[in-house]
């Protein structure tokens, strides 16, 4: 297996000068020092003293290379000054950084014997400031446009020093990489979009309480988040300028498309963070693995698709207090049978067209029941009062009908047969022959 040449890993020369803003006059003056590689960039001067000696210097008295003559004016001095060194760091992190990466796995025979790595030191931990802020917004500013300096908007970042400097460790020394949330920007800078103070940052400098992440639940909120993520990335250098534009525009293109579904979109986001994440651990460039994102439309949709997570119910106040009262009514109390004014609480008689409650089975239910007749109702009579008189005389009917007549009439048949029945059982009880008399007190 071949190792791999360090220059192949390295970012392209015109890469690098395009992303440093490097004017044509000084990308002419490097080409014709023979400086057109990131490698001999890198290599070409150890310390920054060194290269003001061997290229700056050089290039701002004048020299003639192959007949043509490169000098830089005075007015431009300083501005081509910073690009070079800018161009330089960078060429040095990357040639270090593939330096400490082991290239060539060792066989497993010798891979056996050897001993093993030693585990992390555990005061390796991510500073809580960010000490190459003004490093890096210088080395943004210094990038030409249209021959103008650029200004990187600092107040979108202002306050949030920790996540910056979490994101730089991670890039620079630990390479363990993690995704960076909507809101962890959002919370704890210091001005908001519009310019105003934010009160989760003030809250959270305070200390009264401590602040808990938010999910954002609007979908300006959701932008602004996606957007803090881009300036955080384009200032750690996370990847180029023109990639890490083109994976942001493409979540906001994908939120607009679902303004009703912010829920899924910030799922979207974690999941596609925690990807772009384990990509750039496995050693990936930011283009590389942001492409794969983005040409996973699956994912996007199966996200689309779950539904949204239903929050804990909460009692409604006025059911709970409707309960609460009816509870109350059931409960036994002194003089609740009558109201104020000496009025009982008893339902008042029905009206035409009510109907009336249901009412038990005539028979009994502890006896067995007699079958009678098709179309026949069997009325089961109480038995009467003379002792001599005993069973039940069960009446058969052909027909029953609802007694008619005048208003208020609403005895079932049943009930009148029953005290029919039982007239006809007492005078049975009171014939010559019978088995008893009438007793005395149902005499009239």
């Amino acid at each position: 297996m071949a190792i791999p040449a360090a220059a192949s890993n390295l970012m392209p020369f015109d890469d690098l000068a395009r992303l440093a803003g490097a004017a044509p006059p000084v990308l002419a003056y490097l080409r014709a020092r023979g400086v057109d590689r990131t490698s001999t960039l890198a290599l070409i001067a150890a310390t920054q003293e060194d290269l003001r000696r061997i290229l700056l210097q050089p290039f701002v008295d004048g020299i003639d290379v192959d007949g043509t003559h490169h000098k830089l004016d005075d007015q431009h001095k300083e501005v081509a000054a910073a690009i070079v060194t800018h161009m330089w760091t960078e060429a040095r992190r990357q040639w270090e950084a593939h330096c400490q990466t082991p290239q060539l796995q060792p066989a497993p025979a010798a891979q056996a014997g050897a001993p093993a790595a030693p585990p992390a030191r555990p005061d390796d931990k991510p500073p809580k400031s960010f000490l190459a802020w003004a490093t890096q917004v210088e080395a943004y500013n210094s990038r030409l446009l249209d021959g103008a300096r650029r200004r990187f908007p600092t107040q979108t970042l202002l306050g949030a020093e920790e996540v910056l400097a979490r994101i730089w460790h991670e890039h620079t020394a630990s390479k363990a990489y993690t995704p960076v949330s909507l809101t962890e920007i959002l919370s704890r800078r210091t001005y908001q979009a519009s310019g105003e103070i934010n009160p989760h940052a003030v809250r959270r400098a305070s200390g009264a309480a401590e602040e808990k992440e938010w999910s954002p639940r609007t979908l300006l909120a959701v932008l602004d988040g996606v957007d803090a993520v881009r300036w955080a990335w384009i200032l750690v250098d996370l990847g180029p300028e023109s990639a890490v534009n083109t994976f942001i525009d493409w979540f906001s293109a994908k939120a607009r498309s679902r303004p009703t579904m912010i829920e899924q979109v910030v799922d979207f986001w974690s999941a596609i963070g925690w990807t772009l994440a384990m990509d750039l651990r496995l050693g990936k460039s930011f283009g590389e693995a942001t492409k794969a994102i983005m040409d996973d439309h699956a994912l996007f949709y199966e996200v689309m698709a779950r539904p949204p997570k239903q929050p804990p119910r909460r009692p409604n106040p006025d059911h709970a207090a409707a309960a609460e009262t009816a509870d109350d009514a059931e409960q036994p109390t002194k003089g609740a049978g009558r109201r104020r004014g000496g009025r009982s609480r008893k339902p008042k008689g029905r009206g035409r067209g009510s109907t009336p409650p249901p009412r038990a089975p005539a028979h009994s239910a502890g006896r067995p029941r007699t079958p009678g007749l098709p179309g026949t109702t069997i009325v089961e009579l109480a038995p009467p009062a003379n002792a001599a008189t005993t069973g039940l005389l069960e009446l058969m009917v052909q027909h029953r009908r609802p007694a008619v007549g005048q208003r208020g009439a609403g005895v079932p048949a049943q009930e009148g047969l029953r005290r029919q029945a039982l007239g006809t059982a007492r005078g049975l009880a009171c014939r010559p022959g019978g088995r008893g008399t009438r007793p005395a007190a149902e005499e009239d």
